[in-house]
């Protein structure tokens, strides 16, 4: 009789859904790791263009930010990470947002992640869907 196997750890990119007590203990470890933690709240961001706004202008993209998720990309790619890394909390994914648009964002993050671990730059996410103010 063979053993059922472990579930895969995630790749080293893939972003973490995690409720909002998990979302703050994540950002809590990270931070005590030395990681920057910026925090992007995305509640009430009512789809993909007012999301990308809000995280153009929580991890400070400049001014020409193309505002879709090949600027995404390029501006997350070009980030300067601190060498201990960053971790990237984006609180409260709107519930009722188009799966389609959460999983495109999170793709590019996932993506953007492992591009910079390629470079050994340290990007990290981590998610919450629904309510993130006061969280």
């Amino acid at each position: 009789m063979t053993q059922p196997s472990a579930p895969s750890a995630p790749s080293a990119g893939m972003p973490q859904r995690l409720d909002a007590a998990g979302l703050a203990a994540w950002a809590q470890r990270a931070a005590g790791a030395g990681e920057t933690v910026l925090r992007i709240d995305l509640a009430g961001a009512g789809d993909r263009a007012a999301m990308l706004a809000r995280i153009a202008a929580g991890l400070g993209f400049p001014a020409h930010f193309g505002g879709n998720l090949d600027a995404l990309f390029d501006c997350l790619t070009d980030l300067a990470v601190p060498p201990a890394g960053l971790a990237c909390v984006l609180a409260g994914f709107p519930a009722r947002t188009a799966l389609a648009d959460r999983e495109a964002l999170l793709g590019v993050f996932q993506e953007a992640a492992e591009h910079l671990a390629a470079r050994d730059r340290r990007l990290r996410v981590a998610y919450s869907v629904g309510v993130a103010r006061g969280d």
